[in-house]
């Protein structure tokens, strides 16, 4: 869902690097995020 979400606001705005950018940052934070709850959920911790 984010990453539909992130792709649709990356086509509308693929003339701004800054709004990039921004994109790139909340994608990898989130992915982050989510690897960090699953692999606490495995009991594995991750370090990145």
């Amino acid at each position: 869902m984010v990453r539909l979400l992130s792709q649709r606001l990356y086509r509308e705005r693929c003339g701004s690097s800054i709004a990039e950018k921004i994109m790139q940052a909340i994608h990898s934070a989130t992915t982050g995020r989510i690897i960090e709850i699953i692999g606490k959920r495995n009991g594995i911790t991750w370090q990145g």
